[in-house]
């Protein structure tokens, strides 16, 4: 049975370092000189440390206290205070700008980021801190850190501290506990640990205790709360030579990955806050690839993997869709135009304009979060007792489903010629007689319709034009064919 590593420990920590692409340094910050415990209305001294640049100019730089406070300091300015008026955890990053307060390089790799736990006053009082732990497995060739988190301890004269650790791990038997700050264990199967410690402050005679705990998972070396990672294919099945989308799902906190699309072909360190799209081949018959999605080689980091699988069809294939309209496939972050003509039945003559009847879009994620946009409504002139909804409408990049409703908020309310296309492209749509296949109307990029009328006979009589002011007649036919008449 294959056996783990685990070193557990207890930071106290105030500070984060990141490489980014032109900016490296930290930002540290000090606790009141006459206050242990922080809390709100607490002045915060913030202190930013950087490495000379050579790849750009910074300018400025941008304090953002994750509390909706920001401040812009000259570059050399690189100490500010800050206070919050609430408890909570919160994230201070600090970002250069250039000469126009413009964000250089914006991105997580070039941001520099600390954290703040502030309690609330009570707690303060009364409470010995707060107090969490990380992991690392040693059994990956590489430290992969799941959890870091740090000690605040709320007594400013205390004697000492004991720590009591419970692994959650019967088996193990006499190394089930220990007494260590920074304690090792080896865990004695795969599977998930609750894993807890017990931090005692002991000040004279009195004494306080707080307590952190977790769920670990000794095999994988996540967290057992955090939920696979995967990638949700948007556009598969799909035909050769057109684009497919992925969209990356899941509990894991990395921002980058390399992704193998399986054909061959590959594209290193994709940001997954952002979709990304592949275009495969065109087959000759249906074709299935493995695309494998991994975390790069970066030191500080254990490698993590997982897979998808693409299916793409030959061209003129029927592609299998269930309950949905297999041609209609919108792509998300894409802005298209939704037209729609509507009426209220038995409304006065003298109404101008239409209010009950309006369309409603929603849009689910792969976790089924709707994302819903506002009830679109008719605006114009009324034509024949007609009016037109035309709105523009953007797909958000997580979306996967969409649904089109029309809504009717009183009486009876009646709908026709609804499309939708993209806002770049046009449309036109033509209406044929279901018995005779005659042409009876034929609708332009602008959902206005141009209507044929026919004699008996079958001949175009009258050729009439919706325009914003009314239907009118732009051209009109008249046969007349005399008869001898013997007598």
């Amino acid at each position: 049975m294959r056996k783990l590593l685990f070193i557990f420990c207890l930071t106290i920590t105030h500070m984060t370092n990141l490489k980014g692409q032109c900016v490296w340094g930290n930002v540290t910050y000090q606790l009141p000189d006459t206050d242990c415990c922080l809390g709100p209305n607490d002045t915060l001294s913030f202190s930013l440390t950087v490495a000379p640049s050579t790849t750009c100019t910074v300018t400025y730089w941008m304090w953002d206290f994750g509390d909706y406070s920001y401040v812009i300091t000259p570059y050399l300015t690189t100490q500010v205070q800050h206070s919050y008026n609430y408890p909570g955890g919160y994230l201070v990053s600090v970002f250069p700008l250039d000469t126009d307060y413009v964000a250089i390089n914006a991105g997580p790799t070039n941001t520099i980021y600390t954290q703040v736990g502030i309690q609330d006053s009570l707690d303060c009082a009364h409470s010995c801190g707060i107090v969490s732990f990380k992991y690392h497995n040693s059994s990956c060739p590489l430290s992969y850190t799941i959890f870091s988190m740090y000690e605040n301890i709320n007594i400013c004269d205390y004697d000492s501290v004991k720590y009591l650790w419970n692994f959650g791990d019967l088996s193990s038997g006499s190394n089930n506990t220990s007494s260590l700050r920074e304690p090792e264990h080896i865990f004695s199967h795969d599977g998930n640990f609750y894993v807890s410690v017990t931090m005692i402050v002991y000040s004279g005679s009195e004494s306080c205790k707080v307590e952190s705990s977790m769920m670990v998972n000794s095999s994988s070396g996540l967290l057992a709360f955090y939920s696979k990672p995967e990638i949700i294919v948007k556009t598969s099945p799909a035909i050769g030579n057109t684009p497919v989308s992925f969209i990356y799902s899941g509990g894991i906190w990395l921002n980058n990955f390399d992704i193998d699309f399986g054909d061959g072909s590959a594209i290193e360190n994709w940001y997954v806050v952002s979709p990304i799209s592949h275009v495969y081949p065109v087959v000759e018959s249906i074709a299935f690839y493995n695309v494998t999605v991994s975390t790069p080689p970066t030191i500080g980091e254990c490698p993590i993997s997982f897979n998808v699988t693409v299916v793409i069809y030959p061209p003129e294939s029927p592609l299998p869709c269930k309950d949905c309209i297999g041609s209609f496939n919108p792509e998300p972050g894409k802005k298209y135009l939704l037209s729609a003509w509507v009426r209220e039945d038995g409304a006065i003559p003298t109404r101008t304009n239409y209010t009950n009847p309006s369309v409603y879009l929603n849009f689910k994620n792969d976790v089924g979060i709707p994302t819903n946009l506002s009830n679109m409504y008719a605006k114009g002139e009324i034509i024949d007792g007609w009016q037109r909804i035309e709105e523009e409408f953007t797909v958000p990049f997580d979306a996967v489903s969409m649904s089109i409703k029309l809504v009717c908020a009183a009486n009876d309310c009646l709908f026709d010629d609804i499309r939708v296309f993209p806002y770049d492209g046009t449309m036109k749509s033509y209406v044929y007689d279901p018995i005779t296949l005659r042409l009876m109307a034929e609708l332009d990029e602008r959902n206005y319709s141009t209507l044929y009328e026919y004699d008996e006979e079958g001949k175009l009589i009258r050729v009439k034009k919706e325009t914003e002011r009314g239907i009118m007649t732009i051209q009109e036919n008249r046969n007349n064919t005399s008869k001898a008449i013997s007598k």
